[in-house]
Parts: C-alpha cells; sequence; structure tokens
C-alpha cells in the first residue's frame, strides 16, 4: 500500500486504519518548513485545522486532487499522504 489513514477505529488492545494503494494515494515526504509557511506548527499542534489546510495545499501545489496530514513529522521533516 501507498499510504493509509488512522487510526478510524479503536478499542482496547485494537486498532484499524485504511490503507490506500498507489492507484489512490501517494505518501510524500517534504520539509516541515513547508508546512510552517502555511501557518501549521506540526510540534505544537499536528491535528488542528490549519495542519489539515497546510497538507491539502502543499499536495495541491504539487498537482495532485488533496492531501491529508501531516501523517508523519519531526522539526526538520515530514510527510503528508496525497489523493491522485
Amino acid at each position: 500500500m501507498a499510504g493509509g489513514v488512522g487510526p478510524t477505529e479503536h478499542g482496547p488492545g485494537t486498532m484499524t486504519v485504511t490503507c490506500l494503494p498507489a492507484s489512490v494515494a501517494q505518501t510524500v515526504s517534504i520539509a516541515t518548513s513547508e508546512l510552517t509557511t502555511r501557518g501549521c506548527n506540526p510540534i505544537a499542534d499536528p491535528n488542528g485545522l490549519v495542519c489539515s489546510s497546510a497538507s491539502d495545499g502543499v499536495c495541491r501545489a504539487r498537482g495532485h486532487r488533496g492531501g491529508y496530514g501531516p501523517v508523519e513529522w519531526n522539526t526538520t521533516d515530514s510527510a503528508v499522504l496525497c489523493f491522485r
């Protein structure tokens, strides 16, 4: 699989994630600065609306239909899930 979102369900001792094939999505590595210049600080709040919007913008700027994320991050490198 090329990427995934989730957990989409979770409970005591179990969790479910949704895996997406390469025909639908691609995990894209980016510099964290690409998110911060769009107002997202993934270190402080990766799950906020600002980071969702920034991730979508990063993907659209690369020609994808949209994006989700960030799905991974640290102070220098991040990853977003872009939809084809």
